[in-house]
């Protein structure tokens, strides 16, 4: 089983920037048993944080840059021990046609370690390696078509249940 506390943050002080911030801790303790005898058992604490960005680099927003970069220490994974991993990505982003034309290009999995998971059971340890991609590029281009969908007012009933709060 796993327990644990997450905390997340929306930062928007700054013109030029938003973030998303999020963090959490976590317990995990896992057994695995075959034919009903224990093969391996272990437990222990874990933590992650991530960071999710947006750059504004002109007042209008057509032109933005987004980077993401995520930690987690090492954790408990199912009979195994999983290595701490890393996660990394940025793009910049241009809209053109008052939106409806975007074009993005961007790199993902900047230096991500392959996370590595061992496992030992009855004196015998095995180290599995989960190879990635690395340095990912992504490019797209979309067009939006149609009218722009227009959102109803909310009902009298759903801002008196929102004030409650």
């Amino acid at each position: 089983y796993n327990v644990g506390l997450q905390n997340s943050y929306f930062f928007r002080s700054l013109s030029f920037l938003q973030c998303y911030i999020s963090h959490q801790i976590g317990y995990t303790t896992s057994s695995v048993a075959y034919n009903g005898r224990p093969l391996n058992a272990d437990k222990g604490l874990s933590y992650s944080a991530s960071l999710n960005g947006t750059l504004f680099f002109n007042r209008t927003k057509a032109f933005t840059g987004n980077f993401y970069l995520r930690y987690m220490t090492p954790e408990i994974s199912g009979a195994g021990r999983t290595s701490s991993q890393v996660y990394s990505s940025v793009s910049l982003n241009y809209s053109l046609l008052n939106g409806r034309l975007r074009l993005n290009a961007g790199i993902e999995n900047i230096a991500s370690p392959d996370p590595r998971t061992t496992m030992t059971t009855e004196g015998n340890t095995i180290e599995v390696i989960n190879m990635g991609m690395r340095n990912m590029l992504t490019a797209s281009l979309t067009y939006t078509f149609g009218a722009r969908l227009k959102g109803k007012r909310a009902s009298k009933n759903a801002e008196a249940m929102r004030s409650r709060f």
